[in-house]
């Protein structure tokens, strides 16, 4: 759970005589968001407490805007829909203070492919696996990517497309490789060495 603090000063000076300075001296916020990135179609929860000087809770009215509702909307209770890629700033406001927290939107744009492990062992009519994850241009793990496996020596390994090696014949390595169906060029490969 993320988690956001700010604090400001209560300005207790300077006053005009009958009034009072807010009773919100800082805004907790914490959210839901994954820390593996906030993508199209997703929702995200914010909970805000109004603190006093003393760090108590105040029963002061919560706002919350969007700059930019094209890339996400938020409603009154703090639940944002998020729409588009993009970037916008949820300000969260209570008495005189306010937090501006900004969302980025993963694009979902395939970047790297990341394949573990890196180097396999493996007997003669053996098998083993391999993973591989889409990485994006936030360097997030990509929703919802399709992977095309391959390798460099079918005599030698062979791969089916979960990522499954068999050892075919003895070598000292072969590169098996996973790419991004949407985008091709990006892949990443793994070793396999057959004994």
């Amino acid at each position: 759970m993320r988690r956001f603090l700010i604090a400001a000063l209560l300005l207790t000076g300077g006053c005009l005589k009958g009034t009072e300075p807010t009773p919100v001296a800082s805004v907790s916020v914490s959210t839901d968001a994954s820390p593996n990135g906030v993508f199209v179609g997703d929702q995200v929860q914010f909970t805000t407490v109004a603190l006093d000087i003393s760090g108590n809770p105040v029963p002061i009215a919560v706002t919350y805007t969007s700059s930019n509702t094209a890339v996400a909307t938020v409603t009154t209770s703090g639940l944002v829909s998020i729409l588009s890629a993009g970037t916008t700033i949820i300000t969260i406001a209570s008495g005189s203070q306010s937090v501006p927290v900004p969302i980025v939107v993963d694009p979902n744009v395939s970047s790297s492919v990341q394949i573990t492990p890196g180097l396999l062992n493996i007997a003669v009519g053996a098998q083993g696996s391999l993973s591989a994850v889409v990485i994006t241009t936030l360097n997030h793990p990509a929703r919802n990517k399709t992977l095309v496996w391959s390798t460099t020596d079918a005599s030698k390994v062979t791969v089916d497309q979960t990522g499954k090696v068999t050892g075919v014949a003895a070598t000292g390595a072969v590169s098996v490789c996973a790419a991004a169906s949407d985008a091709p060029t990006v892949k990443g490969c793994a070793t396999v060495i057959v004994q």
